[in-house]
């Protein structure tokens, strides 16, 4: 009996020196993803951003995944266009869409429109500035024109792509909502191509966690190359990109709701 409490005290022991251990490494971790955040200025106005940011954005979204158990795969990452600039769009399932999107193409450089009160996330919203996101104001309709055109000119520049959730929000009900037609004014005016996308999965992370690990699926669909949609009107291109995004989560057995516009698709 003695040998045997022994043993079980070593046990107790190597466990709970192994738990410290793991415990520490994320502790370190976080102090090295928050140190360059010190540097950030609110008040700035960034219109460059730094790659240094990008990857350590990078960084803090591996942390994240790891600790709340997200397991992510992607498809199509070879249909990204090279050596340029581009539009991504997607349907929008949940807040994790755009990490998973930026963790999954880290070879670019990616800022995003995002509402403005996600710039009042700690931590989050200084590399959110950092990297050049947008900051749009849902209700006023000059915050709207100035990021359009803001994003129009980060593009020309040639300093990233532009991210973008045409719905505007993120859906609750499982159904694609309707895509604005304004944000593709930034592929049209930046003559760039608009790179379709999907993302499934994200909407169950509050679910799963913390019992159950959550797969994320981001799958590049379709690409457009800017001679494809320059003839063509922010409200035709919505529709047909809207179109691609729900056959595709129709496919994948992801969406509710009526059938997609097949005769707007094939356009």
């Amino acid at each position: 009996m003695h040998i045997l409490l022994n043993i079980a005290k070593y046990i107790g022991f190597a466990v709970g020196g192994i738990a410290c251990l793991w415990v520490a490494f994320y502790v370190l971790c976080w102090i090295i993803a928050l140190i360059p955040i010190i540097f950030v200025n609110m008040k700035k106005d960034y219109k460059k951003p730094v790659r240094f940011y990008g990857r350590m954005m990078n960084y803090g979204y591996w942390i994240l995944f790891g600790n709340i158990r997200i397991k992510v795969h992607a498809t199509g990452l070879d249909k990204i266009p090279e050596n340029t600039r581009f539009m991504l769009v997607s349907n929008h399932r949940s807040s994790y869409d755009n990490m998973v999107q930026t963790y999954c193409l880290k070879k670019e450089q990616m800022s995003y429109i995002s509402k403005k009160e996600n710039f009042k996330i700690p931590i989050a919203r200084r590399y959110m500035k950092r990297n050049c996101y947008f900051s749009l104001d849902r209700g006023d309709m000059k915050s709207s024109v100035k990021v359009i055109l803001d994003a129009i000119t980060f593009i020309k520049n040639g300093y990233g792509s532009i991210g973008v959730f045409p719905e505007g929000t993120r859906t609750t009900d499982g159904k694609l909502g309707e895509f604005k037609a304004g944000c593709f004014k930034i592929a049209l005016k930046a003559k760039c191509p608009v790179v379709i996308s999907t993302v499934t999965g994200s909407e169950l992370v509050s679910k799963h966690w913390p019992w159950k690990r959550t797969h994320i699926y981001f799958d590049v669909v379709k690409v457009l190359p800017y001679e494809e949609i320059q003839e063509k009107s922010t409200v035709e291109i919505a529709e047909m990109v809207r179109n691609c995004v729900l056959d595709e989560l129709h496919k994948k057995g992801a969406v509710a709701g009526p059938e997609y516009n097949e005769e707007a698709y094939h356009q």
